[in-house]
């Protein structure tokens, strides 16, 4: 699997050196939370800022918002359609098969091949960044929750980042499906 991942990030990396400075991966069941950004464009001027003369990638760590957890207060009239909208809690204890795992803001001036999670060649060192998880991270919404650490509220907390957004999305998303006739 990752020696054809390898192929295929490259080339996406290669193919848009041209248009964009900096590429994400991810996957449908990642998202990235920004904290107090209001855009992925202010994330990045943010967080690249002081490497503008040194290319750098950027770590953004996982954390795990599990399947099975129920919807905090803010978000119970979100419908159950809007997953991530729903899903507002994630494990304060870092999760086993999770743990330390992140995804890579890649600077496509700086990076020839790469896999989802990793530079693997660059123009000169591969220089690398961990993103604090209080600035941004990656909501990684999977596995159903087990063990005694589920049972205990006290061992969840809250993300707020997709609160702001729910009324808008809620609505658009509605409109769109009443739009092609599908709600």
């Amino acid at each position: 699997m990752f020696g054809l991942e390898n192929i295929y990030f490259s080339d996406c990396l290669l193919r848009n050196r041209d248009e964009f400075r900096y590429l994400l991966h991810l996957d449908p069941d990642e998202l990235p939370m920004l904290g107090r950004y209001d855009s992925v464009q202010n994330f990045i001027i943010s967080i690249t800022s002081k490497y503008q003369k040194h290319p750098t990638n950027f770590r953004l760590f996982w954390k795990t918002f599990h399947n099975d957890t129920p919807p905090g207060e803010a978000v119970k009239d979100v419908p159950s359609q809007f997953f991530f909208l729903r899903h507002d809690t994630y494990r304060r204890e870092c999760v086993k098969e999770a743990c330390g795992k992140f995804k890579t803001l890649y600077d496509t001036r700086h990076t020839i091949a790469a896999y989802s999670h990793k530079a693997l060649i660059c123009k000169g060192p591969c220089r690398r960044v961990q993103v604090s998880s209080k600035k941004a991270y990656i909501a990684h919404y999977r596995r159903d929750c087990s063990g005694a650490p589920c049972k205990d509220p006290t061992s969840f907390s809250a993300e707020t980042f997709l609160h702001a957004f729910k009324h808008k999305v809620v609505q658009a998303v509605n409109e769109a499906l009443l739009l092609i006739h599908l709600n």
